[in-house]
């Protein structure tokens, strides 16, 4: 379950900034926990994750390396997201739901 898991998403963290550079837009930098990201929007065509299409995706690189990325969906989906991603295994996943964006955020990381 846990590769079968990883395959589901479509951009893999310890990628190069290099695959993705034409489909990107900065949008600037942040720095958490002593680490400073530059932020992106993928700009190019739209990936479904588990079904379900995001209305925006950010990637979040370090070093020209993805280390983060970040999806937005329109209302609250975190119940589906919640079933499907029970046995994650290494990787890092936070849900959350902004009600009054009527919004959910899923972001994963190592």
């Amino acid at each position: 379950m846990k590769n079968e898991f990883k395959d589901k998403f479509p951009f893999g963290l310890g990628e190069q900034y290099d695959n993705w550079e034409f489909d990107l837009l900065a949008t600037g930098e942040i720095l958490e926990n002593g680490i400073n990201y530059e932020v992106y929007e993928f700009v190019g065509e739209i990936p479904t994750l588990l079904d379900i299409k995001p209305d925006k995706i950010e990637l979040l690189f370090n070093a020209d390396v993805l280390e983060k990325v970040v999806y937005y969906f329109n209302g609250n989906v975190i119940e589906h997201f919640e079933q499907l991603l029970s046995d994650s295994g290494e990787i890092c996943i936070k849900l959350g739901y902004i009600k009054a964006e009527d919004e959910t955020v899923l972001n994963y990381h190592k």
